[in-house]
């Protein structure tokens, strides 16, 4: 029995897709992007209809249109509401009793719609009788094109349904991945700060050790996907305060922060991903470092977040700019970034011939996209010789 089922549900969804066992089969057939499908499917099989049966129940080809249309998407809505009302106990059975279950009661949807036809037209007078002599041709013709269509049909709904639902947990999966994500040289190079502090000055490495596991703390218990602005904001911080450790004064900050509204949400672990971003691209390459600066302006509609920092030789390449090669730049040719000391081991310059890296900013569109559903946005732009990151978003919208 168990091998019979296994071989159904590959006969019905494919070797690619098929749905565990507590995986809810059925779409959400109330959706409005699915009921339009449906209409235009029905729209496309009415056509179709009306030319294999011209003139056969009507002399005027667009009588016969008009007619075909209405009675296939009265069918067609019709077995949309069912679906819609009886989708709860349709997902609590097995997926291949489920699919049967959806299949013949379309079967029986048509049947039912194709008696109720005759009744209508007689009780409107165009029939003489409520059984004509084409009354079992009619319905053996629509029950055989009713068995092909609502299996393709159900078939490629239910795989489509599958494919988006999977489609979305991998994006789900990336997102969680970067909403927990921290670079490895980070921690390392925090521990190693901390460490070196723990003698010269043990009350600066507490605090930072403190920071540390608050940092952790939040990125690891915080269970949403929004946190409230201010709390984010106060998450950056803290990242920063342990950069500056290793960086010392080749990090300098800068914040212009309007009032934040209680009410005003963000992704978390935003802002200090936009800043790691930074801080890899604009402040490791340079010798004496640089400024970065963090405005947030938020309002009960919008949230606004823009980061720049200097123009580095990588940044400029990617974005076909020519810059001096004067520039003090500690690019590394061997990954190991040991040019100048510091307490952390050295700089974490990029290659000499390096490309801007994107990913990180590409992982936060993917996250917005997600999150806010297109309404979320973030761009980048070079001006004034400044590398500038602007991420827009709703402020109480989002996906939790």
């Amino acid at each position: 029995m168990v091998e019979w089922n296994r071989l159904a549900d590959k006969a019905i969804f494919g070797d690619d897709i098929v749905p565990e066992a507590n995986s809810r089969l059925m779409p959400d057939f109330c959706r409005g992007e699915l009921v339009l499908r449906v209409i235009v499917i029905a729209q496309l099989l009415a056509l179709v209809v009306s030319v294999l049966v011209e003139g056969r129940y009507s002399t005027s080809p667009l009588q016969t249109l008009v007619m075909a249309s209405l009675f296939v998407q009265w069918i067609a809505l019709t077995s949309v509401v069912l679906l819609c009302c009886l989708r709860a106990w349709l997902n609590r059975l097995p997926p291949v009793r489920a699919f049967v279950m959806a299949y013949l009661l379309l079967v029986c949807v048509t049947f039912v719609i194709s008696e109720l036809f005759f009744w209508v037209v007689y009780w409107v007078g165009v029939l003489p009788s409520p059984r004509p002599d084409w009354y079992p041709r009619f319905h053996i013709q629509n029950l055989v094109v009713s068995i092909v269509a609502n299996a393709l049909l159900l078939r490629y709904l239910l795989g489509r349904e599958e494919l988006r639902r999977v489609t979305r947990s991998e994006e789900q999966a990336r997102t969680e991945v970067l909403k927990y994500r921290i670079r490895p040289h980070f921690l390392f190079n925090a521990m190693n700060t901390t460490a070196s502090l723990l003698r010269r000055k043990p009350a600066r490495a507490e605090a930072a050790i403190m920071d540390l596991a608050e940092l952790f703390r939040l990125m690891l218990d915080e269970n949403k996907s929004l946190v409230s602005l201010q709390k984010e904001i106060d998450l950056a911080k803290k990242y920063l305060s342990l950069e500056s450790l290793r960086l010392d004064d080749r990090l300098k900050v800068t914040w212009d922060v309007d009032d934040i509204p209680r009410s005003a949400r963000t992704p978390v672990q935003i802002l200090q991903l936009l800043l790691e971003h930074a801080i890899h691209v604009g402040i490791d390459p340079l010798a004496d470092g640089g400024e970065i600066s963090i405005r947030i302006r938020a309002d009960e509609r919008q949230v606004l977040i823009s980061i720049d920092c200097p123009l580095t030789q990588a940044i400029a390449r990617t974005e076909g700019i020519d810059l001096p090669k004067e520039r003090n730049e500690s690019m590394r040719d061997d990954g190991a970034g040991r040019e100048s000391g510091n307490a952390s081991g050295g700089l974490s310059g990029l290659r000499s011939d390096a490309v801007l890296d994107t990913t990180a900013l590409d992982n936060i569109r993917l996250r917005l996209k997600d999150l806010y559903h297109g309404s979320g946005a973030l761009d980048s732009e070079i001006a004034d010789e400044r590398y500038v990151v602007t991420v827009r978003h709703e402020a109480s919208g989002g996906a939790e």
